[in-house]
């Protein structure tokens, strides 16, 4: 299982301008989340109530599930319009990214792209304002 991880320094009002990529070799951040404590499964989207359901709407994310692990951590289980493996759609990934996270109250969070199983691991330094994006491909 590879992982790629990107790490995205964001200023407020400012373009992203670099992008940095590491290639990692584990998954322990994914069975660490996946096997510690609680899960609570949310099924029914169209009546769950949160403002990062406004926010995938607007960038045309189909939500289908989500998973509350120790009641904090949400996993989202999506299908996007695009590849979040194609580095030419970052344009549109990043804002999502953020938007998502700026709604979650900027708490980390994951998405899990049903079209390819990618796990989507987004992270947030609140030392550094730096969000971090770990893509776990399953195959």
């Amino acid at each position: 299982m590879w992982n790629i991880f990107k790490r995205v320094r964001l200023l407020p009002d400012r373009p992203i301008r670099g992008v940095w990529s590491v290639i990692l070799i584990s998954s322990l951040f994914w069975v660490t989340v996946a096997m510690a404590g609680d899960v609570k499964v949310i099924t029914d989207i169209k009546n769950w109530q949160h403002p990062v359901k406004t926010v995938l709407q607007k960038h045309k994310v189909d939500l289908k599930k989500v998973e509350l692990q120790n009641e904090t951590f949400p996993v989202f289980y999506v299908k996007f319009p695009y590849d979040p493996m194609l580095g030419h759609n970052d344009n549109y990934f990043h804002p999502l990214y953020y938007d998502t996270l700026a709604a979650n109250g900027f708490w980390n969070y994951a998405f899990v792209d049903l079209d390819s199983g990618n796990r989507i691991n987004i992270t947030w330094d609140k030392k550094t304002k730096t969000l971090s994006e770990n893509i776990e491909n399953p195959k």
